[in-house]
């Protein structure tokens, strides 16, 4: 757990609190989350894009189009969290929803995951969010039925452009 949290913390506080998204999964499908009526609402999903700088400052990234050169995915599968982190703009998510292939790594941060959630505030109808991801996950011992609850919020600090 301590894996998940520290990967949140430090992948999140260099991410742009402009452009990352809540998915929520059913199966393998990836649907991004926006709010049913209200901007102003909290999003809750089973995983979460982030995306960040991953390299030194040079003039062609001066682009304002060109907001970040990596991602981070963070999701739940078969009861582990997972991390896939890859190059931006990454391979899309096929047209099905599924997600997509991590071009650098993946990596499982936890196991024995019963429940993730990860929820932001809203504030526009296309569901982006604040700059503020909190993470909820809890792990369950499968010999004995113990559960162990972890809480962690990041709050994104980069904007480009």
């Amino acid at each position: 757990m301590l894996d998940a949290m520290t990967a949140l913390g430090a992948i999140g506080r260099k991410s742009n609190k402009e452009d990352y998204v809540v998915y929520s999964i059913s199966g393998n499908t990836f649907t991004k989350l926006s709010p049913d009526t209200d901007p102003e609402e909290i999003l809750i999903g089973n995983a979460v894009e982030f995306r960040y700088w991953d390299e030194d400052l040079k003039s062609e990234l001066m682009d304002p189009e060109i907001k970040s050169t990596a991602y981070a995915l963070f999701y739940l599968d078969n009861g582990q969290l997972m991390l896939d982190c890859g190059n931006y703009p990454p391979t899309p998510i096929n047209p099905e929803g599924h997600k997509r292939t991590p071009d650098k790594s993946s990596k499982i941060l936890a196991e024995n995951v019963t429940l993730l959630e990860f929820s932001h505030n809203s504030k526009n109808m296309a569901g982006d969010g604040k700059g503020c991801i909190r993470m909820k996950l809890v792990c369950t011992d499968p010999k004995t039925g113990e559960t162990k609850t972890a809480l962690s919020a990041v709050f994104m600090r980069n904007v480009w452009p």
